[in-house]
C-alpha cells in the first residue's frame, strides 16, 4: 500500500467514520475503489465541485481500526 493510500484510509479511522468526501478525480480515491477498499456511496456531486462521498467496507475499516499501526 502507497503511502497517499495509507494516508487517505487514515481519514476513516481518526475521523471513526466510515465515510469520507473525495474530489472525483482523486486517483488515490479511485484507486482504493477499484481495489475493492472503498466504494461511492452516492452518485450525487456535494457541491459546485464534484466531491463524493466514498464509504470504506466494513471489513476493512474493521481491520485496520484493530491495527491501525498498519496505515504508518
Amino acid at each position: 500500500m502507497t503511502l497517499k493510500e495509507r494516508q487517505a484510509l487514515r481519514r476513516y479511522v481518526t475521523g471513526n467514520t466510515q465515510t469520507a468526501t473525495f474530489h472525483i478525480g482523486d486517483g488515490v480515491a479511485k484507486g482504493l475503489e477499484v481495489k475493492g477498499i472503498l466504494y461511492r456511496a452516492t452518485s450525487v456531486s456535494k457541491g459546485p465541485v464534484p466531491e463524493f462521498d466514498f464509504n470504506i467496507q466494513p471489513w476493512a475499516y474493521d481491520y485496520i481500526v484493530q491495527d491501525p499501526d498498519l496505515l504508518e
